[in-house]
């Protein structure tokens, strides 16, 4: 999530991510070898976690949780993120930890696997022989659909859905007040947030009850503002990677166009093409020819 500063640049002040874990441990994915449509990590144990950074240090932070953390030592890092030109580019400002390989990062376009190192602490040329691989995946190129329509496209269930945020509302003079005062009067956060639209505020009223982030004192219902950024945050990453999942299982079962002309009745014989071992729609209608 990022806040407006006066000159109107979008500043990431809180970043989130999600996981699935199994037990102590990362899930491995290669655990996921029954690929049936509609099965998830969940079917194998693994639980989807989140886990938020806040603050002017909060790229920087991440990746070094990530770098150290012993959950990940041993597992291959590959982060997948919806429109990945507008996040990555900010990252890369606010993360000196994180050098792209070879040579300097100017942008990505919505079709390309970005491969970077992680430094530990400090960007330094030295740091780069101790650093690890990762990539980074645009999942706007392989769903070709904004966030909001991952719940009726994948049917998530329960309250998992594309979360409204007041954008504009998020000023760094009004988080450099709320980090001090914790929370803003609700009907004003409200009225402020989505100005003169009434469906829009309905609507975020709606999404702050529903956040739990609404205390009641003497002066009315207050909103703890921090606490819903997380919350929206982190129901991002739970949309994202839900979402993910099912077009995984479901891709990978798309069946053959014609298995075997021989037979007289149409044999549906699965393609098993990994989607996320593809960065885009074309590539994966690519693979799917080739298995044809």
């Amino acid at each position: 999530t990022y806040m407006k500063t006066e000159t109107r640049e979008a500043v990431p002040y809180m970043i989130s991510i999600a996981y699935y874990m199994k037990g102590e441990e990362a899930f491995d994915f290669r655990e996921w070898t029954e690929l049936s449509e509609g099965s998830t990590p969940e079917d194998y144990g693994a639980v989807l976690t989140c886990k938020s950074f806040m603050g002017s240090n909060c790229c920087k932070e991440m990746f070094d949780w990530l770098h150290e953390s012993p959950t990940f030592a041993d597992r291959f890092l590959a982060f997948m993120a919806h429109n990945l030109n507008f996040d990555f580019n900010r990252l890369l400002r606010h993360a000196p930890n994180l050098w792209v390989t070879g040579g300097i990062f100017k942008s990505v376009s919505k079709t390309d696997c970005v491969e970077a190192i992680l430094c530990p602490k400090k960007a330094r040329d030295s740091d780069i022989r101790y650093g690890r691989r990762v990539f980074f995946f645009d999942s706007l190129s392989i769903t070709q659909m904004p966030l909001a329509k991952f719940k009726p496209s994948f049917q998530l269930s329960g309250d998992i859905q594309k979360e409204i945020f007041p954008y504009d509302y998020y000023t760094e003079e009004r988080i450099s007040n709320w980090l001090e005062t914790d929370q803003v009067d609700l009907n004003t956060a409200i009225s402020e947030g989505f100005p003169g639209n009434e469906a829009k505020q309905n609507e975020f009223r709606y999404a702050i009850v529903k956040s739990g982030c609404v205390t009641m004192e003497e002066e009315g219902p207050m909103l703890k503002p921090i606490e819903y950024a997380r919350f929206y945050c982190e129901q991002d990453c739970r949309v994202l990677m839900m979402g993910i999942m099912i077009l995984r299982g479901n891709c990978y079962n798309v069946p053959l166009i014609d298995p075997d002309p021989r037979f007289d009745e149409r044999v549906d014989i699965p393609c098993e093409i990994d989607i996320l071992h593809c960065v885009s729609i074309p590539q994966y209608a690519t693979y799917y020819l080739g298995a044809n």
